[in-house]
């Protein structure tokens, strides 16, 4: 048949004497896709699919572990990885920046040691450069320091690591203020 399933049940038809058996056979459309009534998003995924994608404008290489991280630790709400998983596929966004295995060597590719590879500094500018410099090349100098100045604001007070236990450099590394007794 030349037309498709939604096409072909458009020419069924539930006055006719023919039964709906008969008419879904002749056809080639199965019978339970015509009582099938899709359901809509429950406030809820809208609410967290809003969510998702405000944050994903402002933070594009966010992927669904960090997303989740978010939506649980700073937006108090019970959500799992394969919600986040669904809600990223239906709004048709994904992280941007390295994949898993986009490191791996070809094949016959020499591999040279790399001396500065622990580090914690490498991490910091490994971070910078993909999660901001690439994204949001500068015209000039002084958009690349603003730039540079938001993006140490939000790692240091909202980005959560996960060498830091889940916890920002901020609740870690500040002095707690301690009252006299």
């Amino acid at each position: 048949m030349s037309q498709n399933a939604v096409e072909r049940k458009q020419h069924i038809d539930k006055a006719t004497p023919l039964s709906l058996v008969r008419q879904c056979e002749l056809l080639e459309v199965h019978r339970s896709g015509l009582y099938y009534q899709p359901v809509p998003e429950t406030t809820y995924n809208l609410e967290l699919m809003r969510l998702i994608d405000e944050k994903h404008i402002l933070h594009p290489w966010l992927g669904v572990p960090r997303m989740t991280q978010w939506l649980r630790l700073d937006k108090g709400y019970q959500v799992n990885h394969k919600r986040v998983e669904r809600l990223y596929r239906l709004l048709g966004i994904q992280a941007s920046g390295p994949k898993p295995n986009t490191s791996k060597p070809g094949k016959g590719h020499k591999i040279y040691p790399y001396l500065l590879r622990h580090l914690v500094i490498e991490r910091l500018w490994r971070s910078v450069k993909y999660e901001h410099v690439y994204l949001f090349p500068a015209s000039d100098g002084l958009e690349c320091y603003q730039g540079l100045k938001r993006y140490f604001r939000y790692y240091n007070d909202e980005r959560r690591h996960q060498s830091l236990e889940d916890q920002t450099p901020l609740t870690v590394f500040q002095p707690s203020e301690e009252i006299a007794a």
